[in-house]
């Protein structure tokens, strides 16, 4: 049961610390935990979850600053900033399930909370995303462990 617990706990806190901007990976972390006797489908919940809430802080980050912070501080072109602004407005849910990708999709949430993206909306639509992606993960490791 303690065992159950460390390595739940451990996934979530690998997937989250994932989700912002520290290069991370999760996939490694849940593809270890995988070996373990813990119930696949708690695996699952725990890296989805961690995931999901490690991209709505970094959501949320972006959501409290401004975006002349990053036009000042960044060095980033204010016409950029508009452009990006304008695009994200209109396809922002398309960036908010694209979310899960690799070193994109903190970009993806941190530019959609400078812009004020809907919280709910991206909540859905990125949550969607993460766990889409920890189940085809998972399909794919135990298809790669169950031919070695």
């Amino acid at each position: 049961m303690i065992e159950t617990l460390s390595i739940t706990f451990s996934l979530f806190w690998a997937a989250f610390l994932a989700a912002t901007i520290l290069p991370f990976s999760s996939e490694a972390a849940l593809s270890g935990a995988l070996l373990s006797d813990v119930p696949h489908w708690l695996l699952l919940l725990a890296a989805g979850t961690g995931n999901s809430l490690g991209s709505l802080t970094t959501f949320l980050l972006g959501h409290f600053g401004k975006i002349s912070l990053l036009v000042n501080y960044c060095h980033l072109d204010p016409e950029k900033a508009e452009k990006w602004r304008q695009k994200l407005t209109a396809h922002g849910g398309c960036g908010a399930f694209l979310c899960f990708l690799p070193f994109i999709g903190d970009l993806f949430a941190i530019v959609l909370g400078l812009i004020r993206y809907p919280v709910r909306k991206f909540i859905v639509l990125m949550t969607i995303g993460k766990f889409l992606r920890y189940f085809l993960w998972y399909l794919l490791h135990i298809t790669i462990a169950g031919t070695i």
